[in-house]
């Protein structure tokens, strides 16, 4: 059984590594405040759910009423066909 097979969530795997932080990081500094002043709101790990339970995807930007506009789930190139086809369910 694989990592996706009983997940439901959006969010892909368990705490990334180090390296996968630094990006997530980048990303967040690079564009949060560019966000900010089109009234947009970029979090890391914020679910797109009502359950607060759920596995969420690296970053998500968000309108003003909280509806989500981009969800971001940074992958290697092992991981971007599962991603992919699990996303086109959505």
């Amino acid at each position: 059984m694989g990592l996706l097979d009983n997940y439901t969530g959006i969010g892909m795997s368990p705490r990334p590594k180090w390296q996968h932080q630094i990006v997530i990081n980048a990303l967040l500094t690079n564009t949060a405040l560019e966000l900010r002043k089109k009234h947009l709101l970029m979090l890391s790990e914020a679910t797109v759910t009502d359950n607060w339970d759920d596995l969420a995807p690296d970053s998500v930007i968000f309108d003003e009423c909280f509806y989500p506009l981009c969800i971001i789930e940074i992958a290697t190139h092992k991981e971007l066909r599962e991603i992919k086809n699990k996303c086109l369910c959505f």
